[in-house]
């Protein structure tokens, strides 16, 4: 879960050939601290805290432009930034349009959520219950350890295949429609009982 508290400093802009911003949408307004009437580049050779950037970015009139920079923010904080700008489509002289994005705080939320897959995945691995996740299709994605060990099961021989190929014939029915379930925007839980068959061809009731 992405547990940064700080503001997202995401924002897109619409600039004159010259650079100077004729609109501007930002996520939190004022903390970049940029407005409208400014040029881009003037803004850039102000807030940024580790390079000059005095021209207007990019190859040249007309030419797309990505630059990273830091700067330091309203809130007093320093921010990486992602400073993208793309010609109009009417070509060169008619300005250019683009976005800034808050690299930080995205990577932050990226690390965060790979950090609770990890976790996630740790405490399936070392878990007693029998655990399987299956995806929209009704095939599954994954089983823990406990899992295999009860049925028998390999898990190369799990993962892939529906999971109604392991359900006993007169429990496919109502297994199939808490698939369905799941996979529906409904939040309310559903538990069934059906009997799953193990690698020895005897079926296990299991909830």
């Amino acid at each position: 879960m992405y547990t940064n508290t700080s503001p997202l400093l995401n924002a897109v802009w619409s600039a004159d050939t010259d650079g100077t911003l004729h609109s501007l949408l930002e996520e939190q307004p004022g903390l970049l601290g940029i407005r409208i009437g400014q040029r881009l580049q003037d803004w850039i050779a102000q807030a940024c805290t580790d390079h000059d950037h005095g021209v207007f970015p990019g190859a040249g009139p007309g030419r797309p432009f990505r630059l990273e920079l830091d700067i330091k923010a309203g809130d007093d904080r320093s921010r990486h930034l992602l400073v993208t700008g793309i010609p109009h489509a009417a070509g060169p002289g008619s300005g250019y349009s683009g976005a800034i994005i808050d690299l930080g705080a995205h990577r932050q939320a990226l690390d965060d959520a790979v950090f609770t897959t990890r976790e996630h995945r740790l405490i399936i691995d070392h878990s007693d219950d029998l655990i399987a996740h299956s995806g929209p299709d009704g095939r599954y994605l994954h089983v823990s350890p406990s899992y295999t060990r009860l049925m028998g099961w390999r898990l190369d021989e799990v993962v892939g295949r529906p999971v109604t190929d392991f359900v006993h014939p007169d429990d496919r029915a109502p297994a199939s429609g808490a698939l369905a379930h799941l996979a529906s925007p409904d939040p309310r839980p559903l538990v069934i009982e059906v009997r799953k068959r193990n690698a020895a061809g005897d079926y296990v009731a299991l909830a």
